[in-house]
């Protein structure tokens, strides 16, 4: 499905996704917010889920379907990107307007053979190309996200809405609360230092209960002073997966635990206390 290459780069989300997608009920959720610092790996992973979903082939890579070849050629009738300059008949190309969110309505009144995908970003023309850029404040101004809400709510089968961001933040809450958020690390960022996050998970995978307070405390401290903690721990145990794709059980453990941190941060940006959040994310890890 995914290349070898992004697959290696992102052990989690590929295999998450393949698992999905593979499976016979495809529980892909309706509306997914991918977060972090490169917009553009988030919009290759949109988009190649995009096809995925619409092959009329074996799904590979270099499946040479119709349908494969549409969305490569950025041509796929149901795969459509939504930014300030796609998907767009007036004028203005600094925001995704209100106008733009009919049109998505829309098109949703008829039915259709294909699985309808809309991505939704900002972009701009660079240098002659075109590229991705995540969603703000700014480009998705609030009158065009609250439009939005109703048929996220109601989405028809076989539709999903994939929204970029560098942080959740980044959108209504409205929005992030209604999405499956999935954090895609940046590997741009080599000299990003982790010391901290090792220090965090001393003796995973075997941690031990009996430090369950020394563990828990040591979190706390450092998301007093570091609110991106979690992105650092998402991307320290996606390192740990790279580095243990050949063990099947310690590999299933980590993803687990991927899981929980994510959860934890969900937790922290609803508001609940930090110390509740940490030793409920240690109980899990330590399966407890």
């Amino acid at each position: 499905m995914f290349d070898n290459e992004f697959r290696k780069s992102y052990p989690f989300l590929t295999q998450y996704f393949e698992s999905i997608l593979t499976s016979e009920n495809k529980t892909l959720s309706h509306c997914i917010l991918f977060y972090g610092q490169n917009i553009e790996v988030q919009y290759k992973l949109a988009v190649e889920i995009a096809r995925i979903l619409n092959c009329k082939g074996n799904k590979s890579i270099d499946c040479d379907c119709f349908s494969c070849r549409w969305i490569r050629e950025n041509k796929h009738p149901s795969v459509v990107t939504v930014s300030p300059i796609d998907f767009k008949e007036d004028s203005s190309k600094t925001v995704i307007s209100v106008k733009q969110i009919q049109n998505i309505k829309a098109s949703l009144v008829n039915t259709s053979e294909y699985y309808r995908v809309f991505i939704i970003c900002d972009a701009k023309i660079v240098n002659d190309e075109w590229k991705p850029y995540g969603l703000n404040f700014d480009n998705f101004k609030a009158e065009a996200s609250n439009a939005l809400l109703k048929t996220i709510e109601e989405t028809p089968q076989n539709t999903v809405f994939f929204f970029l961001t560098r942080d959740k933040t980044d959108v209504l809450a409205t929005i992030s609360s209604r999405a499956q958020g999935f954090f895609v690390p940046n590997y741009e960022r080599k000299s990003e230092s982790i010391s901290e996050v090792v220090n965090l998970f001393e003796n995973y995978p075997n941690l031990s209960s009996q430090n369950l307070f020394d563990y828990s405390q040591k979190f706390v401290d450092q998301l007093k002073v570091d609110e991106n903690i979690f992105e650092k721990c998402l991307s320290y145990f996606n390192q740990m997966l790279k580095a243990n794709l050949d063990n099947n059980v310690l590999k299933t453990k980590i993803i687990k635990d991927m899981f929980y941190i994510e959860k934890a941060k969900k937790m922290f940006d609803k508001g609940i206390n930090p110390q509740t959040i940490s030793e409920e994310l240690y109980l899990s890890i330590m399966g407890k």
